[in-house]
Formats: structure tokens, sequence, C-alpha cells
């Protein structure tokens, strides 16, 4: 689970060329490929 503190941030997370190279390896590592790995963004508004 990773959380960030805004949109921006998730975005140049998701072009990160380390993240890139993880994400590579869990997908060569799933049952299925890349059909084994679910993936969501799931975005919290704090109403406090």
């Amino acid at each position: 689970m990773v959380d960030f503190i805004d949109a921006a941030a998730r975005d140049r997370y998701l072009h990160d060329e380390e993240h890139q190279r993880t994400g590579a390896r869990l997908v060569a590592a799933a049952s299925g490929g890349l059909d084994g790995i679910l993936v969501y963004d799931l975005e919290v508004l704090d109403h406090s």
C-alpha cells in the first residue's frame, strides 16, 4: 500500500524509474503475470 499527499505526487511516482522496475519484478513473479496483479486508487477525503 502506498499513500500519497495528492494526485500530483501519485502521478510522479507512477513514472519513477525505480517504481517501474519494482512493478516489472512483481508482474514477473505473480501467478498469471499482469492478470495476477490488482491495482486501484482509492481517494480518501478528510472531512475533519
